[in-house]
């Protein structure tokens, strides 16, 4: 439109845009040189990563930033990516087979509350693996002193079909 014989001014009111837009230039990258010297110190120095090149460009007498030495060195692509661990098996993972006969596994634990008062109480409690409604609580109160050994199955059973049948 200036070529037409308009003024600048009324040209750029006419199509809407700003004086300034239209005389913008854009600024030169000022991180050319730096990102060269990056890369070219990665390239000699193939172990160093960002933190020991942001030293190294210090030591030179360059004065930058870590986190824009960081940044360029990951627009540079020069960042590793990290390996994950390979999980290794341990063995063929199978389901645990759940018991079908009736004394084969017992499980039993140490449970501890609280009173209302405040004190502890130490609860042996035992489950059946086959059986759920098989359950409940072998002793309460005891003391580590008190247990001389685990109760045989035998015993066990006898104790605990007389407390559910």
């Amino acid at each position: 439109m200036v070529s037409q014989g308009l003024s600048e001014r009324r040209s750029l009111r006419v199509i809407g845009m700003s004086a300034s837009a239209y005389r913008y230039e854009p600024a030169q990258d000022r991180n050319c040189a730096l990102k060269e010297k990056i890369v070219a110190l990665a390239q000699r120095h193939r172990r160093y990563g960002a933190g020991m090149i942001y030293l190294k460009l210090g030591q030179s007498g360059e004065l930058v930033n870590h986190k824009r030495v960081d940044r360029l060195y990951v627009e540079a692509g020069l960042q590793v990516k990290k390996r994950r661990r390979k999980k290794i098996p341990i063995s063929d993972r199978h389901p645990l087979e759940r018991p079908t006969a009736v004394n084969p596994v017992w499980s039993m634990d140490f449970v501890f509350d609280r009173t209302a008062e405040g004190r502890s109480i130490k609860s042996l409690t035992y489950k059946h693996a086959a059986c759920p409604s098989r359950c409940g609580i072998l002793a309460q109160g005891v003391q580590t002193k008190d247990i001389t050994g685990w109760p045989d199955t035998d015993s066990l059973c006898k104790n605990i079909g007389s407390k559910t049948s």
